[in-house]
Formats: structure tokens, sequence, C-alpha cells
């Protein structure tokens, strides 16, 4: 894909985030999407067949993110620098006005939509192999205990994070700071 391409497909992902942030995927009509994006619905469906794509770009935009993020994690050199920056990210994400509640309309329409599920599901189990990854070699450093079940351990923490995320987007409001998120999960996953 062409610079233009990428910019005008972002613009479009945007605009419909926003939308679906306002009033949720299914009350969304495309107009309303072009309306936001200020596009005529022609171009708007050359880069995009249908609402459906563009719930499914999202979904993969957020995948992406996350897994940037692992990989971040993982060029750390200690557990506890890994969980500060993990919860310094999360919280600045929450903070951003409506994150959460997209988020939160995501996982609904993936219980209903398969290739939505589909991301999701890539998503969760890529997480829950880096998060892994960076509790064994922790565990390898001598910074958590040698017989920790690292692979539960780490989709206890996706699980809990998402719980984070949905009381955000309930709440509308940040419910823990950085620092309490980073010593929360400190706690969880045992360190001292």
């Amino acid at each position: 894909m062409s610079q233009r391409t990428d910019q005008r497909r972002s613009e479009i992902l945007q605009a419909a985030a926003t939308c679906f942030i306002r009033r949720g995927f299914h009350q969304t009509s495309m107009k309303e999407v072009c309306a936001e994006a200020k596009l005529s619905p022609g171009l708007v469906y050359h880069y995009f067949e249908s609402k459906e794509q563009i719930i499914q770009a999202i979904a993969q935009q957020a995948h992406r993110a996350t897994g940037s993020l692992m990989a971040e994690l993982e060029t750390l050199p200690t557990l506890r620098l890994a969980l500060a920056r993990l919860a310094e990210r999360l919280t600045h994400w929450l903070a951003q006005n409506g994150e959460a509640r997209l988020y939160i309309e995501a996982s609904v329409e993936a219980s209903r939509n398969p290739s939505v599920r589909a991301t999701f599901r890539a998503a969760d189990d890529a997480f829950v192999t880096s998060f892994r990854l960076l509790l064994d070699a922790a565990t390898h450093r001598g910074e958590l205990p040698r017989d920790l079940d690292t692979e539960l351990l780490a989709a206890l923490i996706g699980i809990c994070l998402d719980g984070i995320i949905l009381n955000t987007a309930i709440q509308e409001t940040l419910p823990l700071s950085s620092d309490v998120l980073q010593q929360l999960l400190e706690r969880f996953v045992g360190l001292s």
C-alpha cells in the first residue's frame, strides 16, 4: 500500500472509531462514518467494502499495537521494568477519550462475529505467549520462583487487564494510577 492509501485508511478508521465510541458498532451507520471522515461514501467504500471490514481493521490495529508493546517489554532487563512500562502504557491508553469503550465494543462484536473473534483470539494468544516469555525470562534470572505456572499466570494477567479496561469503560474514569497498577501487577506475579 502507498503512504497515501495508508493515510486515508487511517483517517477512515479514526472517524469510524469516533463514531463507534459515540454510538456503538451496530447503531453507527456508514453514512455517519463518511460524515465524520468528511469523505464521500464512494471514497470510503473504495477503502473498505463494509462496516464489518472497518471493525475488523480496528481489531487488527489493536492486535498490532499490543504486539509492538509486548516486543518492547521483552527488551527490558527486568520484569519490574516491564511491568512498570506495561502499567504506564495501559493507563495512558485508558486515559484517552473513549478507548476503553471502543475496546469493549470490539470485544462484544468478537462474541458475535467470527472474523473479529479470530482476530481477538489471535491477539489474546499472542499476549499470553509474550507475557509467558516475560515471566519465563524473569524466572531464569531468579526474579520469580522456578515452579511458577507461567502459562496460567500470563492468562490470568490478561483477564485482569480486560477487567480493568471494562471497569474503566463503565465508570468512565481511570480506576487506578500507573503506579498502583504496577504494584498490583507486581503482587499478582509474586515480585517482592
